[in-house]
């Protein structure tokens, strides 16, 4: 970038609030995916009883 003190660069760190509200309308305006269904899976016995210990 050439700039001659690296403080200079922080202005491109900060964006402009229309560039934000750009980014967050195209996030919620996108189609949501669908939700794929889980088949054939279960826990595994050994994982459970890591996280809630042995019962």
């Amino acid at each position: 970038m050439r700039h001659r003190r690296i403080t200079t660069t922080s202005t491109y760190l900060r964006p402009r609030i229309d560039e934000v509200i750009t980014k967050v309308h195209e996030h919620y305006m996108r189609p949501k995916p669908h939700p794929r269904p889980l088949t054939n899976w279960t826990y595994d016995p050994d994982d459970l009883a890591d996280v809630f210990g042995n019962r």
